[in-house]
């Protein structure tokens, strides 16, 4: 704790304002960690823990096999990242999206029509043209836009009713809307490689292993694509294996930052 406490002090000082600190962490420390970082941050500028799973195969000679670990995610000022948090966005990569009823529009998602909360004028009956069935908001929920939109929405052909055209009102998302705004990060992170990965990049390289537990450049590339923009600066303070200092390159490669 006495460790890590003074140079996390010197972190926080060195980031920017509207900057962000990722630290990776395994159970025997997490809790201690993350009490420290909400000293040192403040518990107002914790972002989120994300998990990484960070191994595929399973321990069988352990009681739980341990499969992730953890990244504490803290803002040096999170009312100057509220200011940037739009940015705070992973790429759009596609999967998911279609087109079966060839709208000219291009490949789109049915994402919920509710919205969190309740409000009154965003409270109201929607019947499914196809079945005559009138819906409302699910129980603590409401509509996301009022009728005279909705309106609109399903004049536009933004609105489905599932895939058999029984369901409940769902809207269109276009898959060129998503490419300009991002997409939101999951806490849960099980597509970025795992230990054994950053372990093969390196022997790779060095013939042999040479670091112990170096990260995957894919998961640190996927924490590069939400905290920062191509003329960002970026500070590994335990550079180990300099596995961010890969992974930047690579970015840099990619979008000639």
């Amino acid at each position: 704790c006495s460790m890590i406490y003074s140079r996390l002090l010197v972190a926080k000082s060195l980031l920017a304002e509207d900057g962000t600190i990722f630290i990776s962490i395994d159970m025997n420390e997490a809790a201690n960690l993350k009490s420290i970082c909400d000293e040192i941050f403040g518990s107002a500028n914790f972002i989120s823990d994300i998990i990484w799973n960070s191994r595929k195969s399973v321990s069988n000679d352990a009681i739980v096999s341990t499969n992730h670990n953890y990244t504490l995610v803290y803002a040096r000022n999170m009312l100057k990242f509220n200011d940037v948090k739009n940015k705070f966005k992973l790429p759009e990569t596609g999967e998911g999206f279609e087109n079966p009823d060839h709208d000219p529009r291009g490949k789109w998602k049915a994402d919920p029509f509710d919205s969190p909360g309740i409000r009154p004028n965003l409270t109201y009956e929607i019947m499914n043209p196809n079945t005559g069935e009138k819906f409302l908001p699910p129980s603590g929920r409401c509509w996301r836009t009022g009728p005279n939109e909705y309106k609109e929405f399903l004049e536009d052909n933004r609105i489905v009713f599932g895939k058999t055209g029984k369901g409940k009102p769902q809207l269109k998302r276009f898959l060129s809307e998503s490419e300009s705004k991002g997409v939101t990060p999951k806490s849960i992170w099980d597509d970025c490689g795992t230990a054994t990965d950053g372990t093969k990049e390196i022997q790779n390289i060095f013939g042999g292993k040479v670091f112990d537990t170096p990260k995957p450049t894919a998961f640190l590339k996927k924490i590069l694509s939400l905290a920062t923009d191509s003329d960002s600066l970026v500070l590994d303070f335990f550079a180990g294996s300099s596995s961010l200092a890969d992974a930047v390159m690579q970015k840099n490669q990619e979008d000639g930052g």
